[in-house]
């Protein structure tokens, strides 16, 4: 988790994935230590199979959501996050998530900060601001 050893744990997960291929598990542990790696793609890949074989976990979905905003696939990264927020709002121990659907919204908000910003953003490069012109 805190990005050391990765080689060794690519193959510790390797191995697992060669006894349980489908484990949702497995799956996001290998696409986590891909992310970690900066791989974003085949992070991807995984995390995407991962939500395939558990499709009621929020944290898969979460997991999804952090490599494809890394990887500039930000509108599939908000859809994940959403999804991630769904599941928990609709599980009855998501009481117990407080921490986890915080974090979420957290990221969900950066997305819509940042698109704001760019629509809003004055352009910088406008003739009245030009040096040039005064």
């Amino acid at each position: 988790d805190r990005g050391g050893n990765l080689d060794e744990a690519e193959k510790m997960v390797r191995h697992a994935l060669e006894a349980k291929p489908e484990s949702a598990a497995f799956l996001d542990s290998m696409g986590w230590v891909l992310l970690k790696k900066g791989d974003h793609p085949r992070a991807i890949e995984f995390l995407e199979r991962a939500v395939a074989a558990a499709p009621d976990e929020p944290t898969l979905f979460e997991h999804l959501g952090d490599a494809c905003i890394q990887g500039g696939k930000r509108p599939r990264a908000e859809e994940a996050w959403q999804r991630a927020l769904r599941l928990l709002n609709e599980n009855p121990d998501a009481g117990e998530r407080v921490t986890q659907r915080f974090e979420i919204e957290r990221k969900l908000r950066g997305i819509v900060r940042r698109a704001a910003s760019r629509t809003i953003a004055p352009d910088s490069r406008s003739s009245l601001s030009d040096s040039r012109f005064h």
